[in-house]
């Protein structure tokens, strides 16, 4: 009899533990199994008022808040613990001159689930799926320890800290598509560690990394690219920042690479094939750096925001190169790619939470050319592109904007000149891309 109560308590203490990990209801539940065994003598009156004690008191612990703050989330009452499910849906329409080789067409930018948040206060997580990729684990897959927030650790998978329009994220760009240089000349998603943070009340940012410099793929050699950017608010906090709330930031990447046939590919973000206006094989050192200013970011301080950018880099070609007509010996030359651009927004009406409008304009340029002038069958042959670029954006929502841009491509040469289409020959064209994107935000 002794025995079959011990099992029979255990039971009772099993099925609380049981009901008390699920929602809210199964505390009702197991009150009620609880009522059910003091009835049929199974366990005592003390016994019973002790397992009502602690099913009380893991009712107020492990009752997790469910709701909607930016995004939905699942929370433990001390906050120790926290989910996000956030979602992003880009849906765009580019429409071109009648003459080119692709038709005005819809695509699915972006389709994105993303799961973020915290365990235990301090281990950081962000993993995030998008349909639209391959791989489908697109971005963000990492882990991160953030205790102290100076010197935070994130490993695993994501966007490399390089640049003020790529680090910014894509849904708040002030036109639909990055420009030329940060889509081309930036690093990509990487997979490596990282130690980021903020220093002097977050005057200072930093966010360096090591990486296999190889994107969303293993590395196929045993060097690393290093990556660094810093971030100065130079009049945080003080009398100046409603004036000149400034963001200037430094970057900087360095790696060897081994050979590419498409290492300093060059390739126009307008066109659903992303076609390619330079190109050159590369093998060996590759070296980024550049700079960029935001002024008033995120409209905080005024209805004014503007973004100049330039960045550079440089290939080395110490591998075979290749040309049109086969493959020549190593090339003492490096590529060289370049550019700028300055791009802004003006709040007309409203502002990005509610029934925003927002009209923006851009100019950029990106140069690309190799290092030297000997004229010999492996002379690389330059290319320019000057965009000009005018947009409208309304937000009904914070979670919810609708875009118009249009642009102007000026080419300094042809790239086909076998072809009628625009986009291969030197002279101006011009597309057009509308978009209705929804983005519920998470954690970063």
């Amino acid at each position: 009899m002794r025995l079959k109560r011990h099992l029979l308590m255990g039971l009772a203490i099993w099925l609380t533990l049981i009901f008390a990990v699920g929602a809210s209801n199964s505390f009702a539940q197991e009150a009620d199994l609880l009522d059910i065994l003091k009835r049929r003598g199974v366990i005592t009156e003390e016994e019973f008022q002790e397992l009502k004690g602690r099913q009380a008191e893991r009712a107020a612990q492990k009752n997790f808040e469910v709701g909607f703050d930016r995004g939905f989330f699942l929370r433990s009452p001390d906050k120790r613990h926290e989910l996000k499910f956030d979602a992003q849906i880009f849906e765009h329409l580019t429409v071109l001159p009648e003459d080119t080789k692709e038709s005005t067409t819809f695509r699915l930018r972006r389709g994105r689930v993303t799961l973020s948040g915290h365990l235990f206060k301090d281990i950081t997580f962000k993993l995030e799926f998008d349909g639209t990729s391959d791989p489908v684990v697109d971005t963000s897959a990492y882990i991160g320890y953030e205790r102290f927030k100076p010197f935070k650790v994130r490993f695993g998978q994501r966007k490399d800290p390089f640049g003020g329009e790529k680090t910014y994220s894509r849904y708040k760009q002030f036109f639909i598509e990055r420009s030329m240089i940060s889509d081309n000349l930036t690093p990509s998603t990487q997979r490596g560690v990282w130690l980021l943070g903020d220093l002097f009340n977050k005057k200072l940012s930093y966010d360096v990394g090591i990486t296999n410099g190889a994107g969303r793929a293993q590395d196929n050699n045993d060097d690393k690219d290093y990556t660094a950017r810093l971030v100065w608010r130079p009049f945080r906090d003080t009398g100046m920042q409603d004036i000149l709330p400034l963001e200037i930031g430094g970057n900087f990447n360095i790696g060897h690479q081994p050979f590419s046939s498409n290492g300093a590919r060059t390739r126009l973000f307008m066109r659903d094939n992303r076609k390619v206006i330079f190109n050159a094989s590369t093998e060996g050192l590759r070296v980024r750096g550049g700079g960029d200013v935001f002024y008033n970011k995120d409209y905080k301080h005024g209805r004014v925001s503007l973004l100049g950018e330039f960045i550079w880099q440089q290939n080395e070609r110490e591998g075979p190169v290749l040309t049109g007509t086969g493959t020549l010996p190593k090339n003492p030359d490096s590529v060289i790619r370049y550019g700028w651009h300055l791009t802004g927004g003006a709040m007309l009406l409203g502002s990005r939470k509610k029934n925003g409008l927002e009209f923006v304009a851009r100019v950029e340029q990106i140069d690309a050319d190799d290092s030297g002038n000997n004229g010999g069958a492996d002379e690389l042959v330059g290319q320019q592109l000057t965009t000009y670029g005018l947009g409208l954006n309304f937000w009904p929502y914070s979670q919810l904007r609708f875009s118009a841009n249009g642009f102007i491509f000026d080419f300094d040469r042809a790239t086909d000149l076998t072809s009628a289409d625009p986009f291969d020959q030197e002279g101006t064209t011009y597309g057009v891309i509308f978009a209705a994107m929804l983005k519920f935000k998470g954690a970063n």
